[in-house]
């Protein structure tokens, strides 16, 4: 990806319009923020010239306006008109990661990782160029806190899913922060394994967005087979050729050798889309070094001709392996 954020005028650009209660307020952070961004150390501290600038920006943070919500509302706002300012194609990146603040005494903090660890659950919509693989910015970050463990102990399966606290829900609320696609423009919601729920693909369909979800469930089909295996014994109506990337940073996988990496290409297909641009389905399978496992499948939605080699023109698509 490549960032495209200037760091000089940072703050004002994406803080300027934070409203936090007092105009002197909003300023300074913007200016704060600019030094933050400018500044090389690492340390919150030395990220600061003037020990005073540091005790202000703790101030502020410390003030009730300033919300999560509050404070990231001017650059979601920023990053939704970048991308309707977008010509080309824009991937809509999901995915949630923690903010792991164990072992530190802080209010309303959840269970993270194996229920040990404390923090918060940050669900990222990030939005890229797809043709550049320009940073446009954040349209959503949703902060969600976990229950206590085994506190839905008891529950029916209606009881759990009627729970405002499901961090299933991150997936829809992330999607409900992105705006229709101006006519013409080319939005794709991409999303990994955590995603493929019925609530969220329901949701994507009902909107008519564009997507591409990792499954994670080889469900039962009407006409009597597994999906996956359904989808693999169909003859391939397209191909892509990408990026198969082993193990969550590329590199070196055991059972394949060296993968991944810049210019690390390998085929990856056969692809099935759906007739008419209807809801489409691909299925991915990966070379013979991967030693007759099957690939992934991936749900793919109102991609459009030309995306496959035999349409208009070739297409990439850049997707993990079976076992990640």
């Amino acid at each position: 990806m490549t960032d495209t954020f200037p760091g000089a005028g940072f703050g004002s650009i994406h803080f300027g319009g934070v409203d936090l209660g007092d105009a002197r307020v909003n300023q300074r952070l913007a200016s704060l923020t600019d030094l933050l961004v400018t500044s090389g150390a690492e340390s919150r501290p030395d990220q600061f010239a003037a020990p005073a600038d540091y005790r202000v920006l703790n101030r502020i943070a410390g003030r009730p306006e300033a919300t999560h919500d509050a404070v990231t509302a001017p650059h979601r706002a920023h990053t939704r008109a970048r991308m309707a300012a977008h010509p080309g194609p824009v991937l809509v990146l999901h995915d949630t990661t923690e903010l792991d603040y164990s072992g530190r005494v802080l209010p309303r903090t959840g269970p993270i990782g194996n229920g040990h660890g404390t923090g918060w659950e940050c669900h990222n919509s990030l939005a890229v160029g797809a043709g550049t693989g320009a940073v446009l910015g954040l349209v959503a970050q949703p902060l969600h806190r976990r229950p206590p463990t085994r506190s839905n102990r008891g529950e029916t399966t209606a009881q759990r899913r009627q729970r405002r606290d499901r961090e299933s829900r991150l997936w829809v609320l992330g999607l409900d922060a992105v705006d229709p696609a101006p006519d013409g423009r080319h939005w794709v919601h991409v999303s990994p394994r955590g995603s493929n729920t019925f609530e969220y693909l329901s949701a994507l369909v009902a909107g008519s967005h564009r997507f591409v979800v990792r499954s994670r469930h080889d469900r039962v089909l009407s006409v009597g087979a597994n999906l996956h295996a359904h989808l693999r014994a169909r003859p391939a109506t397209a191909a892509w050729s990408g990026v198969v990337r082993c193990g969550p940073h590329g590199g070196l996988d055991q059972h394949r050798g060296p993968v991944g990496g810049r210019g690390a290409g390998r085929a990856v297909g056969p692809v099935w889309v759906g007739p008419g641009g209807g809801v489409g389905v691909a299925g991915v399978g990966t070379e013979p070094a991967d030693r007759g496992r099957p690939g992934g499948v991936v749900l793919a939605h109102r991609l459009g001709p030309g995306h496959g080699r035999g349409g208009a023109g070739g297409g990439q698509l850049v997707l993990p392996t079976a076992d990640h």
